[in-house]
């Protein structure tokens, strides 16, 4: 489902260089997700990568925003962690002001944690998860209001093992600061939508502690994989004008799939 997302995404969106752009998307470290994890991360995946998909087709006007943010929703249901994206909802919003009522646009808004909220209830009724219980054991309020066991130590070493794993995850990190720099003179506003998905999910890597050690907990990060690779993917193949600049991101791509393979054949052996 992520791929067919994707190629739809690809072909409603990328104007040149369709296959290379999926290509080097699918090849980052994340796509393991879909490798047999066993937690909610692949399909908070999935329902992030139809967000996106939903969100373009909101910025050219072929979808609803009530559409996106129900999606948005339906994902915070699964993790909360797509919660980091609500910001690039708001950009959506913001965006759109013009064509709507203030108070209209503040309620769509509300709709994911309406349904997040909604989800919680069913859960307590059902005995699943009992409400009282959050405050002492869940991540999301720091196991009872301690932030120490949340912040990650900040520390060179820790920065830079994250750095790792975030490059392992999706390669084109290393070409974040430069796909900015040229995404200065694009006027798509899904340029300027993805941007903003990205540098919020960026705190959850940045802001999050590693409890399970940083590669161990490469599936919680994995999510920022998402729109970092659309991003900078994006802007790298609508470039890709030149041999020279189309060679650099084959040879990206090769690299990038044996960095892949190995690390998911590493996975499964261990």
């Amino acid at each position: 489902m992520f791929l067919v997302l994707l190629v739809k995404y690809a072909k409603e969106n990328i104007q040149s260089n369709q296959l290379l752009f999926i290509l080097l998307v699918s090849c980052g470290g994340f796509i393991q997700l879909f490798f047999g994890d066993v937690e909610n991360y692949s399909v908070t995946a999935v329902l992030v990568m139809w967000y996106f998909l939903i969100a373009a087709r909101t910025i050219n006007g072929k979808a609803s925003l009530v559409t996106a943010s129900l999606i948005l929703g339906l994902a915070m249901c699964f993790h909360l962690e797509a919660g980091f994206l609500l910001p690039s909802l708001a950009y959506l919003i913001y965006k759109n002001r013009k064509k709507e009522k203030p108070a209209i646009s503040f309620l769509k808004m509300l709709i994911p944690l309406v349904m997040t909220g909604i989800c919680m209830i069913i859960f307590h009724l059902s005995g699943i998860l009992p409400m009282e219980n959050l405050w002492l054991y869940s991540h999301a309020t720091a196991h009872g209001g301690n932030i120490a066991s949340v912040i990650p130590p900040l520390t060179v070493p820790y920065y830079l093992e994250m750095l790792n794993l975030l490059i392992l995850l999706f390669p084109s990190v290393l070409l974040l600061p430069l796909s900015l720099i040229h995404a200065k003179g694009n006027a798509s506003r899904i340029i300027g939508f993805l941007i903003s998905a990205t540098g919020f999910l960026l705190l959850l890597p940045l802001g999050w502690k590693a409890a399970l050690g940083v590669l161990n907990d490469w599936n919680l990060y994995a999510i920022v994989a998402i729109p970092g690779s659309l991003l900078v993917w994006s802007v790298c193949t609508q470039k890709a004008e030149s041999r020279k600049l189309k060679y650099l991101l084959v040879n990206m791509l090769v690299f990038s799939m044996l960095n892949t393979f190995s690390w998911v054949v590493s996975n499964h052996a261990g």
